[in-house]
């Protein structure tokens, strides 16, 4: 049998599969039925009767270029347990090897192109029965790393020509290629806690003069991201409760404090600049809920949250990084800034509120 047949024959036995799983499960969203059966979101993507799914030819970059010629639209990205979406027009991209930027007031991306793998063009039927028309990325392993859903101003005719253009005519699906997904490095712990030397750690976090230099630095000594704030001490990383970060959004809600936060997952991270205003809590997911900007947290797979506080050339930045139980880091909270420019002094404020102890220790 050939390798199209041995895909066939996996996508039509899927789409059994997922028929008589919705008998009994008709509320859930694609994403979740994939979980529930066992296999891929690509996969079920596939063999959804729902779906239209095109791959597509063209590689990422190539694809995204296109995608700004469409106009205003919504880009979604996210983890198992977050999901961020911005409505507006991809701006400014840049690739540079594997990495990729988009960098605009409303669409701002940082992209790890090596790791966006298949390609489709998809319409989707809706409950009220129109179309949907997305491109969606998925990684080796059939998880889908960003998504880009075309609003009713978007050009849509420029979506038709991409089918027409870019579609594999000669191999109708797509399989994936890896068994499990590639976590991010920083999900585990690096060597034992025992074998790093703590006084050249702390010494090389204090010394730190911009951010971005913390990654390469807990690199340097062998650790993992969570492994490094737990040696870190307290004034520099400190847990707090896990229900920390919908107080530090919900208070600057009200203040209209402009926040930074970043979601995603190992092929893309998606980044909020602003303020945040309609907070909704529903069920078991926070909602930030705003004409051009969704937010939606899963809150009880934050299983640990921390302040985090790293000096920079501009001062101290402090942020919140909130992790699950394996160790993945599922949101990180900012305050707005520009380099240059010192954190925001109602920001620091907002974080120090939620936390106690740390105004003990700096009165004491």
């Amino acid at each position: 049998m050939s390798e199209s047949n041995d895909a066939q024959a996996i996508i039509s036995d899927l789409a059994l599969r997922l028929n008589e799983f919705r008998q009994s499960n008709p509320q859930l969203r694609l994403r979740d039925e994939a979980a529930q059966l066992g296999v891929s979101e690509m996969l079920l993507l596939q063999a959804d009767p729902k779906h239209k799914a095109w791959p597509l030819t063209e590689d990422a970059p190539s694809l995204l270029n296109k995608a700004a010629l469409m106009g205003r639209v919504m880009a979604l990205t996210r983890n198992d347990s977050v999901v961020m979406e911005h409505k507006g027009v991809y701006r400014n991209l840049s690739f540079n090897g594997h990495i990729g930027l988009a960098v605009g007031d409303e669409i701002d991306l940082r992209m790890f192109i090596r790791h966006w793998a298949f390609a489709f063009a998809v319409e989707s039927e809706t409950p009220d029965g129109d179309r949907r028309r997305s491109l969606q990325f998925f990684d080796k392993s059939g998880n889908a790393v960003h998504k880009i859903f075309l609003l009713a101003e978007s050009d849509h005719q420029m979506f038709s020509q991409l089918v027409k253009g870019s579609s594999d005519q000669s191999q109708r699906y797509r399989l994936p290629t890896e068994s499990n997904p590639i976590l991010p490095a920083y999900v585990a712990d690096g060597v034992d806690d025992r074998l790093i030397p703590l006084e050249a750690f702390w010494q090389a976090w204090d010394t730190l003069r911009d951010v971005h230099d913390f990654h390469p630095m807990i690199r340097r000594f062998g650790l993992g991201r969570e492994q490094a704030l737990r040696l870190a001490g307290d004034e520099r990383a400190r847990r707090v409760d896990t229900t920390a970060w919908m107080q530090v959004l919900s208070i600057a809600s009200e203040e209209e404090v402009p926040i930074m936060a970043f979601a995603g997952n190992v092929g893309c991270i998606q980044i909020h600049s602003g303020t945040v205003n309609r907070i909704v809590q529903m069920e078991d997911w926070f909602n930030v809920i705003d004409p051009d900007f969704n937010l939606h947290v899963r809150s009880a797979d934050i299983a640990r949250a921390w302040v985090i506080r790293r000096p920079t050339d501009d001062g101290i930045v402090t942020s919140m990084e909130m992790f699950n139980h394996q160790g993945q880091s599922l949101l990180t909270l900012f305050g707005q800034r520009k380099p240059g420019v010192p954190e925001l002094q109602k920001w620091r404020a907002i974080v120090a509120s939620i936390e106690p102890e740390y105004n003990e220790l700096q009165l004491a």
